[in-house]
């Protein structure tokens, strides 16, 4: 087993703890007590240090608020070789589906491509796919199009930046939490759109309410400090408290 590290707030605690011990001469209940609270301290921290942290432009979470997709018996019958993994018959029924205008079906085919699960990645035919879901308003489509060109253009033209912004807005309007927390992002640094904080501020607090806790803290922080709205302590109270439900 290898040990990480001891985080510096733990030592800090812990001669927090013993400073106080030994100048106010704590009893032993009290010691129970704050024995308790480092513990508590401990599994908090040990948590956010152990936890993954997820590439800021990953686009390819399914939105939480997304709404079952309605399935028609030929598309189910493809998404069942998909679940089994048998890619190619499930690539050539989805085809089929896709190229009769049935955007569920050009949303997998798309991710398909995207994710190599055809024999190898080929992102102009994944954005193709997704596109042509995009533009039938499929909304877990119009943010993983987003990504797409994101990954392949790498945002080198002003051009692919418009695009991205395009389909992410389209997305985040509709409804799409992860949308909206990057929409709020990208007019909170002015990276690839120009900066708005107003637009920043909407967006976050748009995510926060349907449970985005980072999102929260973000426009929390904003309504806080008036960056993009006015000082509005009581609206950043709501926010903080929205983050700090899972978000230490």
């Amino acid at each position: 087993v290898i040990r990480p590290p001891q985080p510096l707030i733990l030592v800090m605690w812990h001669n927090h703890v013993s400073d106080l011990e030994s100048k106010l001469k704590i009893s032993t209940p009290t010691k129970v007590q704050l024995c308790g609270s480092l513990a508590l301290v401990l599994g908090v921290t040990t948590g956010l240090y152990l936890t993954p942290c997820f590439a800021q432009n990953n686009f390819s979470f399914t939105p939480k608020n997304k709404k079952p997709d309605k399935l028609s018996p030929e598309l189910k019958a493809a998404l069942v070789f998909y679940k089994n993994r048998n890619y190619h018959e499930a690539s050539k029924r989805l085809e089929i589906l896709a190229q009769q205008g049935d955007a569920v079906a050009a949303r997998y085919l798309g991710s398909m491509y995207e994710d190599g699960l055809t024999g190898k990645q080929d992102l102009i035919r994944a954005e193709h796919w997704l596109r042509k879901a995009a533009l039938k308003n499929d909304v877990e489509a119009q943010l993983k199009l987003a990504g797409v060109i994101s990954f392949r253009t790498q945002e080198n033209t002003e051009k692919a930046s418009n695009e991205i912004n395009y389909w992410l807005i389209k997305a985040a309007d509709q409804g799409s939490i992860m949308a909206q927390a990057k929409m709020g992002a990208r007019y909170g640094s002015g990276k690839g759109i120009k900066q708005n904080l107003a637009l920043s501020f909407k967006y976050r607090e748009m995510a926060a309410l349907q449970g985005d806790e980072k999102a929260a803290l973000k426009a929390g922080r904003q309504a806080f400090l008036g960056e993009g709205i006015a000082p509005d302590p009581a609206r950043a109270v709501i926010l903080y408290k929205r983050a700090a439900t899972s978000y230490p």
